[in-house]
């Protein structure tokens, strides 16, 4: 079964440095911030 992770903030800094490492370890990702056109 495939893990999802939720990462919030994760349009740029470590929120976005988070989501990529994750990707790379095979989640799902649902990525929420506050500017649309950065994610």
């Amino acid at each position: 079964m495939k893990k999802t992770a939720i990462v919030t903030g994760g349009g740029r800094g470590i929120g976005y440095v988070i989501a990529c490492q994750l990707g790379e370890d095979d989640y799902d990702i649902v990525i929420m911030g506050r500017n649309p056109q950065e994610n």
